[in-house]
């Protein structure tokens, strides 16, 4: 019988991953976790959870990044690590996918995401999501990270976000770090130059 509470196409990959599982169980792996937490049947994921598969994380980053805040949950049962959490944050920021950023960040997440070249806060500013940025600023995210592919404040002088790159400074960005934000911002055409703060 089927769950009645299951869409049909996750009722299906349900069905399929049982099969899968009594027949080739390390096809279970990839695809078929990935796809579950992408698309957020929770009833998929938490039996392939059940059944032992680990994806290295992944499954978490593809969740975060949908949005799918019930998987994420169950996901973070597994007691990730801070390396797979910190693909979850940058997921989230780029995405836009607040409610799950703020859970990431009160199980133990750090603000600054993963600790590669794209930073959480700059993601979230380079897609304009305010919200986000606010919640990774309260959470002290890094407004000067070294290594970063660009900085936060390049990010919000790229957006033409005074306001911010005001914030950003007042916080201890640095202005030398990385490119010119300055010159690099956008034209404001047929208005007043924009006061940028220094």
């Amino acid at each position: 019988m089927v769950d009645p509470l299951l869409t049909k196409d996750e009722a299906e990959a349900l069905q399929r991953v049982k099969k899968l599982h009594a027949e080739s169980p390390d096809l279970l792996v990839g695809q078929e976790f990935t796809g579950a937490c992408s698309s957020g049947w929770l009833a998929v994921v938490r039996f392939l959870v059940e059944k032992g598969v680990d994806d290295g994380g992944k499954g978490l980053e593809f969740a975060a990044g949908s949005g799918h805040l019930a998987v994420v949950r169950e996901l973070l049962k597994g007691k990730p690590t801070a390396k797979v959490l910190g693909l979850a944050v940058d997921a989230a920021a780029e995405k836009k996918r607040v409610a799950v950023l703020k859970l990431l960040l009160e199980n133990g997440a750090s603000p600054d995401g993963s600790g590669g070249k794209r930073k959480p806060l700059t993601l979230a500013i380079l897609s304009e999501s305010g919200p986000a940025v606010e919640l990774l600023l309260e959470r002290k995210a890094d407004v000067k990270p070294a290594g970063a592919l660009i900085t936060p404040l390049y990010a919000a002088a790229r957006r033409g976000n005074a306001a911010l790159v005001r914030r950003l400074l007042a916080l201890g960005a640095d202005v030398n770090q990385g490119s010119d934000p300055v010159s690099l911002a956008p034209a404001m055409p047929g208005g007043p130059p924009v006061d940028w703060g220094y």
